[in-house]
């Protein structure tokens, strides 16, 4: 008992794990939840494009005395626009444009900051650090992600509409563009939102994978959503508790998690293919 109490409860009466477990369950609710929208309507790639377009943004707002937030967001908006307006104007298929794009953004962000001198760490802004989350910050993000999750939730009927059958949700009087750059800016945000604690590379498999994992196991919108979040609390309290053991970076040991998820859940599909097709 002992020992167990020392593996699975010591950890979390440190503050600084408490702030790590609340600031994890929070983006991971949230980015399960919109992961969802993302893989039904066939966006993984976005949320790529915009997580590593926000770093120019972030570099260039230091320069002016900007907060990271803002100038993250500024160039998040930017590249969905940059990439609707070069698809809409070329024959370029989206992934193309969107690899493009985020590709161009992602080196002028590295460009900036070998020539800028600035107090951010990259690895930091890569890589994140939830084990650093300030109490202050944390409930601001907090706030704001409790706000998106409420509109998606508020919005959801809608936005299946759009994902499904935007056809549809056009007879019904609404716009399909409203809720294009709707989407949009909730991912934008929730990229911004998420970078600081897991950083740039990590927040697109939090986007992706846990959606990816509901849609391979189940077929119902709600259950997906379920089984997707439950999914991303389960790997994000199991990687923040390993890495305080094993002294290892948190983010990365997340998404080794949850890639590892999706593995055993295509194996389960598999297996039950063949079990049905005897």
């Amino acid at each position: 008992m002992i020992e167990l109490y020392n593996f699975f409860v010591e950890p979390f009466t440190y503050p600084f794990m408490q702030r790590a477990l609340v600031m994890g369950l929070t983006i991971g609710i949230v980015c399960a939840f919109l992961s969802c929208f993302l893989v039904l309507k066939g966006w993984a790639l976005m949320g790529d494009a915009i997580s590593h377009a926000v770093l120019p943004g972030i570099i260039l707002s230091t320069l002016i005395n900007m907060p990271i937030i803002i100038g993250a967001f500024i160039a998040g908006f930017i590249t969905t626009i940059l990439i609707a307006y070069i698809k809409s104007s070329t024959r370029l298929k989206e992934d193309s444009v969107v690899g493009i794009v985020f590709s161009f953004f992602f080196a002028l962000g590295l460009f900036l900051f070998a020539f800028i001198e600035t107090q951010l760490h990259l690895t930091h802004i890569l890589f994140g650090n939830i084990l650093g989350v300030d109490a202050d910050n944390m409930l601001k993000d907090i706030i704001i992600l409790f706000c998106v999750f409420l509109l998606l939730l508020v919005k959801s009927k809608d936005l299946i509409l759009f994902c499904f059958d935007s056809i549809h949700l056009k007879m019904l009087g609404k716009s399909t563009r409203l809720y294009h750059y709707f989407l949009l800016l909730v991912l934008c945000l929730v990229i911004v939102i998420s970078i600081q604690a897991v950083g740039i590379l990590f927040v697109v498999a939090l986007l992706i994978i846990p959606g990816m994992f509901g849609f391979i196991i189940v077929k119902r919108f709600e259950q997906m959503v379920f089984l997707s979040i439950i999914f991303s609390v389960m790997t994000i309290i199991l990687g923040i508790l390993l890495s305080f053991h094993l002294d290892v970076a948190t983010a990365p040991l997340i998404v080794v998690f949850q890639s590892i998820g999706i593995l055993i859940a295509l194996l389960c599909k598999k297996e039950r293919y063949r079990e049905r097709s005897k």
